[in-house]
């Protein structure tokens, strides 16, 4: 019997976001104002992704191609330049190009703005360089139009209460480094003056750090509604988390686990696009 064959997708969250929401008057395109901005970004978003069919860095370049395009919802084919070594049956080493290609999702309604990275290892080593190259292109080109783009990874939040639990005598500092919320669905959680602030102050991300002082460590538990409510957030793709673990050099960072969507092949292939919105709504509503 064949084995069942499984797609992985690494979760991301994009949020979009005005480069300054002090800005009047005639903006670009017909669009008079930020509340406007805001309203048209995911359509301003749609409208650049749907042209790109090479993303390129300084090291990079991957092929794109749409292979499905229908309600807030695009499926591409990645697929970055490799180089290979390879032996001729005349006893010859020969350097050759492949293309291993992947599937990346795309899902962009305003109210959820997710990122699907189909896990390769021989096309990247892991999802997260990927989403980074797609996002530092998308961000060249929507700048014009007054709007920046960052995504984060969507984790479980019980990973961070994991991490405390598992060091409760030893947290020295928690740093949270939020996006300005825009997107109602996960900022619901957050306090009102938390969002405020960082509107009213034209922040892109906010950063808040707790620290304990050198002969103590922090005190931290669930019931603490604030950091809670930070946690959750963070968690739903809002930001990165990293925390001090006394005695290691290197800070924990919750961008480090990422949530992962399983798909069947045949599934997958037969585009049951109904069946990959449900998967990914549980999974990011869990």
């Amino acid at each position: 019997m064949q084995k069942k064959q499984i797609n992985r997708f690494d979760l991301y969250r994009f949020q979009i976001i005005p480069l300054n929401r002090y800005i009047h008057g005639n903006l670009f395109g017909g669009i008079n104002s930020v509340e406007e901005l805001i309203e048209n970004k995911n359509k301003i978003f749609y409208n650049i992704i749907k042209h790109i069919d090479v993303i390129k860095s300084n090291r990079l370049e991957i092929q794109t191609r749409i292979i499905y395009n229908e309600d807030d919802i695009l499926i591409y084919q990645f697929a970055p330049r490799k180089k290979i070594n390879i032996e001729t049956k005349d006893f010859e080493d020969k350097i050759i190009e492949d293309w291993p290609s992947f599937h990346v999702i795309i899902w962009n309604h305003p109210d959820v703005q997710i990122i699907a990275i189909e896990e390769r290892k021989k096309a990247f080593r892991d999802t997260k360089t990927v989403n980074n190259t797609f996002i530092n292109m998308v961000n060249d080109l929507i700048k014009v139009q007054q709007l920046t783009i960052f995504s984060e990874p969507i984790f479980n939040k019980e990973d961070f209460w994991n991490i405390i639990n598992s060091n409760k005598n030893g947290i020295k500092d928690i740093r949270f480094d939020l996006i300005t919320p825009n997107m109602a669905s996960i900022s619901n959680v957050l306090s009102d003056d938390l969002k405020d602030l960082a509107k009213n102050t034209n922040t892109e991300k906010t950063t808040m750090s707790i620290k304990a002082n050198n002969e103590s460590v922090l005190n931290i538990t669930k019931e603490d509604s604030q950091l809670s409510s930070l946690v959750q957030y963070a968690s739903a793709g809002g930001g990165n988390i990293s925390i001090k673990i006394k005695g290691l050099k290197r800070r924990k960072q919750t961008s480090e686990n990422v949530t992962t969507l399983e798909i069947d092949e045949v599934e997958f292939n037969s585009t049951s696009i109904n069946k990959i919105k449900k998967l990914i709504d549980k999974l990011i509503n869990t």
